[in-house]
């Protein structure tokens, strides 16, 4: 080949490439890319109320119960008390990113407030392997939805240390591992306390068994404090994660 038809096709070969870059180019536009998703847990934790949802499936929330749901980053969020529609608690069109969160919901009528946690420290446990009896743990932390108690002590009967020595109203505790029976149960007595003057304010019974090894349980706190009976009676609800 001579060096003019070499250059000819350079040029040819140079004309082809710039014509490719330029049509994907013009195209790279047209492509939208499918939004992530995240999961959105709703627990309602507020004194007898019930939630309305704007997600399709199982949209109410009563009191003392949580649902769990898988929703896109680009659909938004919005909770209210059934009897004030008008006025939701929760109404965000944007902003979650890929992941897990949790909304509690807290207070009484009328006075609602909403607690946003992003679950970046919730504890992961491998379904891939197997695990002996030394492995059987159930990942436990406490959260104070009693809009009305004193910061509280909350201890297991049988522990030397607290779970917590003055949790107050909205605050959540850190992730803490507790053994869990294999097969059978392994029942812990968790102690509620009046973190100022130790007195017993309630106790609740957990049972980390075959049903909940290997998950995320979060213990709520919920009711009006010194309420011994009825829906708003003062006690501890377990709110299953994973």
């Amino acid at each position: 080949m001579n060096t003019e038809k070499k250059s000819t096709v350079v040029t040819e070969f140079i004309i082809v490439l710039f014509c490719l870059a330029a049509c994907f180019a013009s195209c790279k536009k047209d492509i939208v890319q499918a939004p992530s998703s995240y999961t959105m847990y709703v627990v309602n934790g507020a004194v007898n109320s019930k939630l309305q949802t704007n997600f399709t499936n199982t949209p109410i929330v009563t009191y003392n119960s949580r649902n769990i749901y898988y929703v896109q980053s680009d659909q938004s969020v919005s909770i209210a008390d059934t009897t004030a529609l008008n006025a939701p608690l929760v109404n965000i069109t944007y902003g979650y990113e890929k992941g897990v969160y949790t909304i509690f919901i807290a207070g009484t009528s009328p006075t609602f407030e909403a607690i946003l946690k992003e679950e970046t420290d919730l504890p992961f446990i491998p379904n891939d392997k197997i695990y002996g009896n030394a492995d059987s743990v159930v990942n436990v932390r406490f959260i104070n939805l009693s809009p009305n108690s004193v910061p509280l002590k909350i201890k297991v009967s049988t522990a030397t240390t607290n779970e917590s020595d003055a949790l107050a109203y909205k605050e959540i505790t850190t992730w803490r591992t507790f053994k869990a029976g294999p097969a059978a149960t392994t029942t812990y007595s968790i102690q509620i306390r009046n973190a100022a003057t130790d007195a017993l304010l309630t106790t609740f019974s957990f049972a980390a068994n075959a049903t909940n090894r290997f998950k995320n349980v979060t213990l709520m706190v919920r009711g009006l404090q010194g309420t011994t009976s009825g829906v708003n009676a003062f006690g501890v609800t377990a709110v299953n994660y994973f």
